[in-house]
């Protein structure tokens, strides 16, 4: 098929036109997004550049050249930008400025197959570092659209390489004898900006996405994991199982009863503090809701499970100790099985009772499950996920036989004379 060149010029620039009022567009809805200005002001200096090279090959080449190699530094910027990193003014305009230097003095008379081969290694050169650049920071998240974008950009950067390796043996896109081919170059601007159009506003969108997602599985008061962000991230646990570590604070209502929701409030955020402070940094800590927060821990032993939760609960107290203020402690209590089946409902039913039996015993302490007390009746048991643990915890777990409780059993009382049996 022929392909007629002036209207393919034509039709490119119109596309190139409304894709630059399309990113201006985006970018004034969403300002605080520098990618998408970014992402503005190259393809307008796309749309020039190539005009420039289509309309006056012979006077303006070199400035046309000049605002392509622009238009690749405001890409590198705006792809940087995506990760929230800023880009040197020579990154984005140096280049641009030595090729105008060096076409004044006149080093690229030589030939027109010359300068072609030139802009398109320089060109290739910065979508492969750009490419490179992007893919270096792609492990911060999980964002699916950087893999598009880097395709579009190792797509970019192989075309101008073929273009630079040809450029020699072909006519230059100016001359009389031009070919259908050389047609190319306007259609792979044009392409590369709808690519990169597509790209970058996808990646801003999921980006955006995801810090709504993060931010909705964030406790607002302590800066913790929510209940829902937790238990997500328990149930998706493949590794070696953790130590499960349920906290809950002492005399709670009288705190708020005596000094006030403020300090409530403190105690909450202390604890949470305490808790990433005492804690491993591979642990994953979070607050399930009032007055109980969580942990999961990897540990050595159910021993070592047991130091970790009780330092944690003795640097709590002592923060408080000692002062005209109030006296706030925690209990814990903690599931340890390493060697069992990981499963984040069992471990929580046998966890939620340890704690109960601290509480029962005084608080201020640290238990450890018995995981061979009604196991089976606890595994699949979906109690705790639905958010009915309080009511139902003491019918799924009895006191062992002979444990300490801190509180005596009352004794069953004999039936009043007469009272029915």
């Amino acid at each position: 098929m022929k392909l007629d060149g002036s209207t393919l010029l034509l039709v490119s620039g119109a596309v190139l036109l409304l894709l630059c009022l399309l990113c201006l567009a985006f970018w004034r809805q969403h300002r605080a997004e520098k990618a998408l200005g970014w992402l503005t002001a190259q393809t307008l200096f796309l749309l020039i550049g190539g005009t420039l090279l289509d309309l006056l090959p012979n006077r303006a080449a070199g400035l046309g050249n000049a605002f392509l190699l622009l238009a690749a530094g405001t890409g590198l910027a705006a792809v940087r930008a995506l990760d929230q990193r800023g880009t040197p003014a020579w990154a984005i305009g140096g280049p641009a400025l030595v090729w105008l230097a060096i076409g004044q003095a006149g080093a690229l008379a030589s030939g027109a197959g010359t300068r072609v081969a030139l802009i398109s290694l320089l060109l290739a050169g910065y979508a492969l570092a750009t490419a490179w650049q992007f893919g270096r920071t792609g492990n911060r998240d999980a964002l699916r659209s950087r893999r598009l974008l880097s395709a579009v950009l190792l797509a970019h950067g192989a075309y101008m390489l073929l273009r630079a390796a040809l450029a020699g043996t072909l006519p230059a896109p100016w001359a009389a004898t031009r070919q259908d081919w050389l047609l190319l170059l306007p259609l792979e601007g044009v392409l590369y900006g709808l690519a990169m159009l597509f790209a970058v506003t996808n990646l801003v969108w999921e980006a955006r996405e995801q810090r709504v997602r993060r931010g909705a599985g964030v406790d607002i008061l302590t800066g913790l994991p929510n209940r829902t962000a937790f238990l997500d991230h328990a149930t998706r646990l493949r590794s070696t199982p953790p130590a499960l570590m349920i906290f809950d604070l002492d005399d709670f209502p009288r705190l708020m009863e005596n000094h006030g929701a403020a300090a409530g409030d403190a105690a909450l955020v202390q604890f949470a503090n305490t808790l990433s402070e005492m804690l491993p940094s591979a642990s994953f800590e979070g607050r399930l809701g009032g007055t109980e927060f969580a942990a999961l821990v990897p540990v050595r032993s159910p021993q070592h499970a047991r130091d970790l939760a009780g330092a944690v609960c003795k640097a709590f107290a002592s923060r408080y100790a000692g002062n005209s203020g109030p006296r706030v402690t925690a209990s814990a209590g903690l599931y340890a099985s390493l060697d069992a089946p990981w499963d984040i409902r069992t471990a929580l039913l046998f966890a939620d009772a340890a704690l109960y039996r601290a509480k029962r015993a005084g608080g201020n302490g640290v238990l450890l499950a018995d995981d061979s007390a009604n196991p089976g009746l606890c595994a699949g048991s979906p109690i705790l996920m639905a958010g009915g643990r309080r009511r139902w915890r003491d019918l799924i777990f009895q006191p062992r036989p002979g444990a300490t409780e801190g509180a005596e059993e009352p004794e069953p009382k004999e039936p009043a004379a007469g009272a029915p049996p």
